[in-house]
């Protein structure tokens, strides 16, 4: 990457905002019900379209993207008409548009490569079927990618080779095309207006051939870089963001961010300030809690207002704080002017994981320029708090404690008020993390850095149980309790169960008021974290946690059972499908991935099994074999560790794989009486 990067709003906006003027008319096309082809083809011809005005918006859910076209047509006089199908919405553009490129329906990585191709040659890409849609109003093929590539290497690699020069080395599309839940083209267009490079590759290191593909191409990406679109359906959030973030980039979830080119075009402002909250409170031997939701850097939830929690009937009514996209004062301006102008006394923003994008800091290579670009967006738009997420799932079973983390966070940002983190537990309890201590940071040491100790969800979790069970159990005051709100909590949930707590002991406050008092409370020597109750409920909690790891353990003990007594040929035939491709080189890391991973949910089961909140994997499999010496072969647990250590230097072999698996199962079983002693009856 370059060493001078783009430092005001002016040049980020070059690179992020609009590629043309500001929208006037725009023809609409509801494609709710159109397939998997129609859907692909509409968004890229819309990203070509669009590219030098926004002329097209397509309907993906009816309440949100009309909503949008109404409120862009009232507040800047927009105007449109509407289409019913394919072909009536491409013939108008078809002298301005050079023609197709068909992909090939039967291998679907080359939909990805057809879109890029045709970034870059104005061309639309179609499946066989819907070329002939267009050849019928006037549209004629100009490349077809057919029987061209027998797999997604074959054909990422040429495209690595061919285009890859020639795209945009800030913008690169990541687009999951296995998965169901995220095959989906809503952020196309904004790919395919700015050129970016579209690919689908895994970034679990067993995967080698893909990991290192994926490594090359983002490799020549240019500061600011960002992935848009989602992780490979092989491959975790937290492998994708740590091997982004490893490479100096940042990723946004925007998989399903429709009419990004309709968006960013808006001329809405681009600097707010927030309202001040109803009151500043007087510190006393309370509870104090604050909700923040979640997933705000999620470009398509903060479009589908905030996965409709927005429009619950109780916004605004309860103190609430909501996380946002920086970047989205370019992305989606008019989608952030709307936030800012409904907010009211009672809301409060922040900054999404881990701060202008998404990313883990301890392992971006590039942190420093992310808090500079993190502060350039927060003093835009009024941040000055932003969630963290600082996930390393190769080192970590859980977010790290980075000792330097909260002083580098305190210092790259101007005048913070402080930073909660963690994202992770298990509905309505106390979070996955054991008890972790808030650490006051900055030049004068009073910049809070505090865990979110509960988490809630609207899968059916007591938010008023939550609380009151965490706030009994935590006996001092006063109490500062941070709670994650997952997307699908309701406001008026959460309502209803502030309106149950006792005023007289609780206090729900927006974060500004939270962490002001957080900050006195520190400065009087009055805050505390921990106590010998709190721990005992911990400890019960990790003992419900084991519970859940060990019945995790013997889910992947069934998947890999079935695998030892095949030969490679077969293991292939098991393991593959017509869009999901493992190549013969991969089989004995596949049987190694699987087995070293049905230890690690054993080593963590049996952890909280003692009340242990494992964290680094090296020292929780010290402390596992520690602990468990009198079972026999438990330095298994340290065998698997090694192999994930030393993972990159060297395949695994297929037979040492099977040997290894074959182990942890006879392993298991000795753990039986320990974790599961209704089993063995």
């Amino acid at each position: 990457m370059e060493s001078n990067i783009p430092n005001t709003l002016p040049e980020l906006g070059a690179i992020f905002g609009p590629t043309g003027k500001p929208p006037e008319h725009l023809t609409v096309l509801d494609i709710r019900h159109m397939g998997f082809d129609r859907r692909l083809t509409a968004g890229c011809l819309q990203g070509l379209v669009n590219r030098q005005q926004p002329r097209v918006l397509l309907v993906y859910e009816d309440p949100v993207d009309r909503f949008w076209l109404e409120t862009y047509c009232s507040r800047y006089g927009l105007t449109s008409d509407e289409v019913n199908d394919l072909a009536s919405l491409a013939a108008p553009f078809a002298d301005e548009i050079d023609g197709l490129v068909i992909y090939d329906d039967e291998m679907l990585h080359s939909a990805n490569v057809a879109q890029t191709f045709g970034s870059l040659h104005n061309l639309v890409p179609v499946s066989p079927a819907q070329a002939k849609v267009l050849e019928s109003v006037g549209y004629r093929v100009r490349e077809d990618f057919r029987g061209r590539w027998k797999n997604r290497l074959e054909a990422y690699r040429w495209a690595v080779r061919e285009l890859l020069p020639h795209t945009n080395r800030h913008l690169f599309g990541s687009l999951d095309l296995d998965s169901p839940r995220n095959a989906v083209h809503q952020v196309r267009d904004y790919l395919v207006a700015k050129q970016a490079f579209t690919f689908d590759l895994s970034t679990r290191m067993r995967d080698r051939e893909e990991v290192e593909l994926w490594d090359e191409i983002v490799d020549t990406a240019e500061y600011p870089g960002i992935l848009m679109g989602w992780h490979s359906g092989r491959s975790s959030e937290s492998e994708y963001v740590t091997r982004a973030a490893a490479h100096g980039l940042s990723v946004i979830c925007s998989f399903c961010a429709e009419n990004l080119t309709v968006h960013n075009a808006i001329p809405a402002p681009q600097t707010y300030k927030q309202k001040p909250p109803k009151y500043w409170p007087t510190l006393q031997e309370k509870v104090y809690v604050v909700f923040t939701y979640t997933d705000g850097d999620n470009i398509s939830v903060m479009c589908r207002f905030m996965a409709g929690q927005w429009r619950d009937s109780n916004q605004g009514k309860i103190p609430f704080t909501w996380e946002i996209l920086p970047l989205a004062i370019h992305l989606a301006p008019g989608v952030v002017e709307q936030y800012f102008k409904q907010a009211t006394e009672n809301d409060y923003f922040i900054a999404g994981p881990s701060g202008f994008t998404y990313t883990y800091p301890s392992a971006h290579a590039r942190l420093e320029d992310h808090l500079a670009l993190t502060n350039l967006y927060g003093k835009a738009v009024d941040l000055r708090s932003m969630f963290v997420m600082d996930w390393n799932p190769r080192l970590s079973f859980r977010e790290l404690e980075d000792p330097q983390l909260p002083e580098r966070l305190a210092r790259g940002i101007d005048d913070p008020i402080g930073f909660t983190h963690n994202y992770s537990g298990v509905y309505g309890r106390p979070t996955s993390t054991g008890d972790i201590p808030t650490v006051f940071a900055g030049p004068n040491g009073d910049v809070p850095y505090i865990n979110s100790d509960v988490y809630v969800s609207g899968h059916g979790s007591d938010i008023y149980a939550a609380l009151t069970r965490y706030a009994k159990a935590c006996d001092w005051r006063p109490l500062f309790i941070c709670v994650r709100a997952r997307d699908n909590t309701e406001v008026t949930e959460v309502r209803r169960a502030i309106e149950m707590l006792d005023p007289e002991k609780f206090e729900v406050l927006r974060l500004d008021q939270f962490m002001g008092l957080l900050r006195e409370a520190h400065a009087k020597g009055l805050y505390k974290n921990t106590s010998p109750s709190k721990k005992k409920m911990l400890t019960e909690a990790a003992k419900d946690a084991a519970a859940e790891w060990w019945k995790r353990h013997r889910a992947a003990l069934e998947g890999l059972k079935p695998l030892l007594d095949l030969d490679a040929e077969a293991i292939l035939e098991r393991i593959n499908t017509p869009n999901v491709y493992f190549p013969s080189s991969v089989v004995g890391d596949y049987v190694a991935w699987e087995a070293v991973e049905a230890t690690f949910r054993l080593v963590r089961a049996a952890l909280f099994q003692l009340g242990v909140y494992a964290g680094l994997r090296d020292e929780a499999v010290r402390q596992f074999t520690a602990a468990y010496a009198h079972i026999e072969d438990i330095q298994v647990a340290e065998d698997a560790l090694s192999i994930w250590q030393e993972w990159e230097k060297q395949p695994n072999e297929l037979e040492a794989a099977k040997a290894l698996a074959r182990r942890i199962l006879a392993l298991s079983e000795r753990f039986v009486p320990v974790l599961a002693p209704g089993e063995s009856n």
